[in-house]
């Protein structure tokens, strides 16, 4: 597909009689030749022999080195072509006044016939369509690559559709913007799709639903079978609204062998309304479903992993929904573990921490080691707990000393026969780099507190922590701790 591809530095020239293509003769020294655009691409230009000049769209060709003409926005000539006698000519490349800055252009399309715009005049950063319509009418652009916001700014019970000369189109709601994309061929809808015009197409009998349906609504007012275009021309993003009257049953069949909610075709028996999706490979439903009544106050409308739409009854209370990864679930906020009593063996370990935990918080209550080493944290993946490559460092509130280490974030340097309470937080950091930090504050002996800090990154996700102490060989002998933690 060609692209629009300016350089810096280009310049070129020719020798040239008449309005055809510019016959390029090499650039000057230190500047650069028209072909680094590459050949089939366009390029914005000015062309001039210092009496006559043109600028506008400009196409590179290869075998041998020409440009083209591809449109020619304003010149000399009166904004058509330059007939040059045997002129020698420079051609530069640049931006020209009017694309240089971004532009609007306000454009009538009042009345009933096609409306073709001009080389300038599509050559915009914004396009307006006003006056009264009185028909369904096309707004006609050439085939150069190119992106506009439209804005359908007409009256009248009819709407335009912008489209290439000998391509297809995109209609545009009255009163909206809707971004739209020239790929060479067609006018396709850019990434505000859902702005563009959607009608009502009443049928007891298929006509095959394409492209142009996206946004409009189906009513099937008897049975019949309805067939779709294939996934790949629809694209991502492409829907229908269906509507089936009551007594009819409407078959969506797919082209070929492509599928819809996972089957070859879908019956569905009317009174129901759905929408039917296309990811650019299969189709998939929302709606149709008997149980996708909400019946009860706080019940959610949710699709279902295999297409469709099912409802999501009341949580309990203080619940939260989220992702389990493949469907959407009921959870508590914050997950509490089971307290563990810390009076014996020289670790606690918490295994099995769920993918996606963001925030872990470990709780001492009145715990208490054998000996005098310091208290640590030590986590771990799936290839077991990590015992080397912490940055952690304690120290007491007021007063006292710091103490570093390195086989676990330490979080107490305790005297004998200490007891401790407290938060450990530990958080996050970079999920790509498994890179966790650790703070805590914890209260030892009449009135000392422990402050302590520290990060780890790991080998791979997070799933399990140990908590021992320094050289792991004192051991527990009161009190309780547990863990909580939130995705």
């Amino acid at each position: 597909m060609p692209i629009l591809n300016n350089d810096e530095r280009i310049h070129d020239t020719a020798l040239i009689t008449g309005t055809g293509e510019y016959t390029l003769l090499g650039a000057p020294t230190g500047k650069q030749p028209a072909s680094v655009v590459g050949a089939g691409n366009y390029f914005m230009a000015f062309v001039s022999d210092d009496i006559n000049w043109e600028a506008g769209l400009y196409t590179y060709v290869a075998g041998p080195g020409r440009v083209q003409r591809t449109h020619v926005v304003k010149s000399s000539n009166g904004g058509v072509a330059v007939n040059w006698n045997n002129a020698s000519v420079k051609i530069k490349s640049g931006w020209p006044a009017w694309i240089a800055a971004p532009r609007r252009v306000v454009k009538s399309v009042a009345g009933n016939s096609d409306v073709t715009l001009t080389a300038l005049e599509q050559r915009c950063n914004f396009l307006e369509l006003t006056g009264v319509l009185t028909a369904n009418i096309n707004v006609i652009v050439d085939e150069t690559v190119w992106s506009w916001p439209v804005f359908n700014n007409t009256s009248g019970a009819f709407s335009p559709t912008l489209k290439t000369i000998a391509g297809t189109g995109v209609e545009v709601k009255q009163g909206k913007i809707a971004t739209l994309f020239c790929d060479g061929t067609n006018v396709v809808p850019g990434t505000n799709a859902n702005l563009l015009r959607g009608t009502v197409l009443s049928r007891s009998t298929n006509t095959i639903l394409g492209l142009e349906n996206h946004g409009d609504t189906l009513l099937a007012t008897a049975g019949f079978t309805q067939t779709l275009t294939a996934a790949a021309t629809l694209g991502q993003g492409w829907f229908v609204d269906v509507i089936v009257d009551s007594g009819a049953t409407l078959v969506i069949d797919p082209n070929g062998a492509e599928t819809i909610d996972g089957a070859t075709t879908k019956s569905i028996v009317g009174p129901l309304q759905g929408r039917v999706v296309c990811n650019g490979a299969l189709f998939r439903t929302v709606g149709f479903s008997a149980n996708n009544v909400i019946t009860t106050r706080g019940d959610m409308i949710r699709g279902s992993s295999v297409g469709g739409a099912v409802r999501l009854g009341l949580g309990t209370l203080g619940q939260v929904v989220r992702s389990s990864g493949v469907d959407l679930v009921w959870g508590d906020a914050l997950i509490l573990g089971e307290p563990v009593n810390s009076t014996s063996g020289s670790l606690i370990d918490y295994n099995s921490i769920p993918a996606g935990v963001k925030k872990i918080d470990i709780l001492l209550n009145g715990v208490s080691t054998s000996g005098v080493s310091g208290l640590i944290i030590q986590v771990g993946d799936s290839g077991g707990i990590e015992n080397t490559g912490y940055l952690s460092t304690v120290g007491l509130l007021v007063g006292g000393t710091t103490v570093g280490n390195t086989s676990g974030f330490i979080v107490a340097s305790p005297a004998a026969a200490s007891v401790f309470h407290g938060i450990i937080q530990l958080r996050l950091l970079d999920s790509s780099t498994n890179t966790w930090v650790c703070q805590s504050n914890i209260s030892f002996d009449a009135g000392q507190i422990n402050v302590a800090s520290g990060s780890k990154s790991l080998s791979a996700m997070l799933d399990r922590i140990r908590i021992t102490t320094v050289g792991g060989t004192d051991t527990f002998d009161l009190g309780k701790v547990n863990i909580q933690y939130q995705f």
